[in-house]
This record gives C-alpha cells, structure tokens and sequence, in this order.
C-alpha cells in the first residue's frame, strides 16, 4: 500500500529539472555583484569630529525625553489603581 504524498513527491521529484550549473553560478554571481554594490554608501563616511560628545548627546536626549513627556501614563495608572483598589 502507497500512501498518496509518497507518489506525489515522487512525481514532482521526476518532473523538475536539475538545474544548469552554469547558469546557477552566473546567477549567484550577480547576485553577489547586486548585493556588494547596494552596500556601498554613496555618501562617505562621516568624519570623527562632527559627532557629539557622549554628555552632549545624554543631554539632548534627557532634554527631548522630558518635553515630550506626557502625563498621560500617570493618568492611566492611578485610574488602574484605583479602579483594581474598588
């Protein structure tokens, strides 16, 4: 007794070619080509100097933190609070 999966791998097994080595290398080797060349940055590396100092970047960041803080967070808890406490 066959079991039908058995006979339709084999099938698909027997139908599908195998594949031209030749042809399989030019196409991994442009691929190779496309992937190098989209990893490349066109705009250069940027030099050392113009990044911010580690503290100069903490501060900015603390800085943008807190204006963009809501009390919206604050608001949701205590009602949670509350509303777990009744």
């Amino acid at each position: 007794m066959t079991d039908p999966l058995d006979d339709l791998k084999h099938a698909l097994d027997t139908a599908t070619p195998d594949p031209d080595p030749a042809r399989k290398r030019e196409t991994l080797d442009q691929a190779q080509k496309n992937f190098d060349r989209s990893q490349v940055s066109s705009a250069g590396q940027r030099p050392t100097p113009d990044r911010p100092s580690i503290w100069a970047g903490l501060i900015t960041g603390v800085g943008h933190m807190l204006s963009t803080l809501t009390s919206r967070p604050a608001l949701t808890a205590t009602t949670a609070i509350v509303a777990v406490g009744l």
